[in-house]
């Protein structure tokens, strides 16, 4: 199926279920498609935001020989395979264009995230106790500049 055609009409045909009707169908497809997108936005905007703020320690033993093996990841590493399993998701099922489109929304998203930051740092205010805000937005900036 190539990007310029619309969304196939046809549907799998299982015993004792009756076929769809098309805009059923496109209804529920869009649906899918509207979780998968808010799935990867948002995957991706609290990755820049929160990711890089924490790192968490998975370190464990291996089994059996005792192994002790370290392993600290920034908490933005848990979530981050979501966002490619939407885009290959969306780029099987929709078609390359919905999901360059949806990368490109996420581009621009990022950029949004980084201008509310940056005037959230210039305008006049009162910083916390111990100046998370500052540190959360130096963290964003090098993690979307990333």
């Amino acid at each position: 199926m190539s990007d310029a055609e619309p969304l196939p009409t046809e549907q799998h045909r299982w015993l004792g279920l009756d076929e769809l009707e098309p805009a059923v169908l496109h209804r529920r497809r869009e649906r899918v498609y509207l979780v998968m997108c808010g799935l990867f936005l948002g995957t991706l905007t609290m990755l820049n935001i929160i990711g890089v703020t924490r790192i968490v320690d998975l370190s464990f033993r291996m089994p059996l020989v005792g192994w002790h093996v370290p392993m600290q990841v920034a908490v933005g590493v848990l979530p981050y395979p979501m966002t490619f399993l939407c885009t290959d998701f969306i780029s099987e099922l929709y078609g390359q264009a919905r999901a360059n489109w949806l990368v490109f929304v996420g581009l621009l998203l990022n950029v949004w995230v980084i201008a509310v930051l940056w005037l959230g740092g210039a305008l006049p205010g009162f910083e916390t106790a111990h100046g998370v805000f500052s540190g959360v937005r130096t963290a964003t900036f090098g993690a979307v500049t990333a």
